[in-house]
């Protein structure tokens, strides 16, 4: 039975996302255990509610007219962290940064590239989360998944997860990560020490800082470029929308709500800059942020431009 004292209505959304963008939440949910949340979204399909999943709110996007149906936010899933000899179990909502930091007091190698990754675990599988020609999918041994048809709980090796570049179809439609089994391998703490420095100085030095109100990559690198680059080349980083939002000036493909900004000032900047890497180079950039909730008619047209195949 669904704990109704975890449940909160018209819930503050964007308070939980690193952007700082979203209206209310019809029903927010709050698991404390995975059991929790198994039986909110048993509860909630059985009902034909639509479902939505926040973890950290990094590289996510929320409609400012808010979200209908049920949202259930991972964050309090994050203190179960079990490690035995070289692999370690941690539930959806662990964030990445602190999983990377227990491997390392464990003397185990391999997560360094996710100490400065602002996300949660299951966000970081869910969208194959990398830096420096590493990503998720390289440590991960299976994947705890929930079926949303069968409401049936599998552990999934990872070689039927289906990852891609910056996501994995595994997870599209019909299962949810619920936590993951990583193997690493044993190492020197002062070797694991540097490779975190290199991590954590490489995004003070090129990326915005975690006090700006961000969201991470805006889109996808295409086959061959790196979209900072196609964007910084049309302009992005001088360009403002409405005074509220614009591309970081320190880089070009990280959106900056600095005074405010609502949905769709951020889907506006994100088209006008879309179309310019379009007719200046060809190319069309796809979006690595998520939009989630009600759209405006304006955000619903612009959305499915830039996410058209």
């Amino acid at each position: 039975m669904v704990n109704i004292l975890n449940s909160i209505s018209n819930y503050d959304i964007k308070q939980n996302t690193t952007l700082k963008i979203g209206g209310n939440a019809l029903l927010a949910y709050l698991p404390v255990t995975v059991g929790d949340m198994v039986d909110c979204v048993e509860h909630h399909t059985k009902q034909n509610n639509e479902i939505n999943i926040i973890g950290a709110g990094s590289n996510l996007l929320v409609a400012s007219k808010g979200i209908d149906g049920v949202t259930i936010l991972t964050k309090n899933l994050k203190d179960v962290i079990q490690i035995e000899d070289d692999k370690i179990y941690a539930l959806c909502g662990a964030k990445s940064s602190a999983f990377a930091k227990i491997a390392f007091e464990a003397s185990l190698s391999g997560a360094e590239f996710l100490v400065g990754i602002p996300g949660s675990i299951g966000g970081a599988i869910f969208m194959n989360a990398g830096a420096h020609g590493q990503s998720i999918k390289d440590i991960i041994e299976s994947v705890k998944i929930l079926n949303l048809k069968s409401y049936s709980i599998t552990e999934v090796p990872v070689k039927y997860l289906q990852f891609r570049y910056r996501s994995t179809s595994f997870f599209d439609k019909e299962n949810l990560i619920l936590s993951a089994i990583f193997k690493l391998q044993k190492g020197e703490q002062n070797e694991i020490k540097e490779r975190m420095d290199f991590h954590l100085n490489y995004r003070a030095q090129n990326h915005p800082p975690l006090s700006e109100y961000s969201a991470g990559s805006t889109f996808k690198n295409p086959k061959g470029h790196y979209a900072a680059n196609l964007l910084e080349k049309v302009g992005a980083k001088e360009y403002i929308e409405n005074n509220k939002i614009r591309f970081s000036p320190k880089h070009a493909n990280f959106l900056y709500n600095f005074n405010d900004a609502d949905s769709t000032d951020a889907v506006r900047l994100m088209y006008n800059m879309w179309e310019k890497v379009k007719k200046e180079f060809g190319i069309k950039l796809q979006p690595e942020i998520k939009f989630i909730g009600k759209k405006t008619e304006e955000e619903e047209k612009l959305w499915s431009i830039m996410t058209k195949h």
